[in-house]
């Protein structure tokens, strides 16, 4: 069945004192039936369709930094980016499943390792724990008075990069890797459903 075709109307049982909701469903204006499954399967399919969800906002958000050039706005960008790719892998007690990256990228050429890597790395030593100097770069400079005016006292510049986004050139290397998770994701799911499926 073509999912885009699936109507699903809200429905209100009357008969009963605290009206419960409900939906009746249609397919391509038929209705049809409904059965709940329950269990580990269930459980899997809505957390791959999770996972699948915040990928394809992973994408929106490299879209949008492809085209935002303003630091804070791209800033924001890239650390949603780096949180959210990087929950896809992290395991979560609510959503109960994370992918396993040698799994997942067992496939992927040395870009796509790489891309991966430098992500997870990002978060867990930066965005997330933020203890890692290659991506926290700040630096101070001490202005001392010049000569014959000793009784000025110096200050100190502050400067600090809390964190750069991805250059263009590097945000196609984290596309392709997006698409590959993706698309390995995507047939998961697609697996589970299946078996599902074979169950009802």
């Amino acid at each position: 069945m073509d999912a885009r075709k699936i109507d699903i109307r809200p429905t209100i049982d009357q008969s009963k004192k605290y009206k419960d909701l409900g939906a009746d469903v249609f397919y391509d204006g038929k209705e049809c039936k409904v059965i709940q499954h329950k269990g580990g399967l269930a459980k899997r399919a809505n957390a791959l369709r999770s996972i699948i969800n915040d990928l394809k906002e992973c994408e929106a958000y490299v879209d949008l930094l492809h085209k935002d050039n303003s630091n804070v706005i791209s800033g924001g960008l890239h650390k949603a980016l780096v949180i959210t790719y990087g929950k896809c892998f992290s395991q979560g007690d609510s959503r109960g499943l994370s992918l396993d990256k040698t799994k997942v990228l067992k496939g992927g050429d040395h870009e796509i390792l790489k891309s991966h890597s430098g992500i997870i790395e990002m978060r867990n030593k930066f965005v997330a724990h933020s203890d890692h100097d290659e991506f926290d770069c700040g630096e101070v400079s001490v202005v001392l008075p010049p000569d014959g005016m000793e009784s000025l006292k110096g200050c100190v510049l502050t400067v600090n990069q809390k964190y750069g986004s991805y250059p263009k050139e590097a945000l196609v290397k984290v596309s392709g890797l997006l698409a590959y998770v993706l698309c390995y994701t995507t047939n998961e799911l697609n697996n589970c459903s299946s078996a599902i499926l074979k169950m009802a």
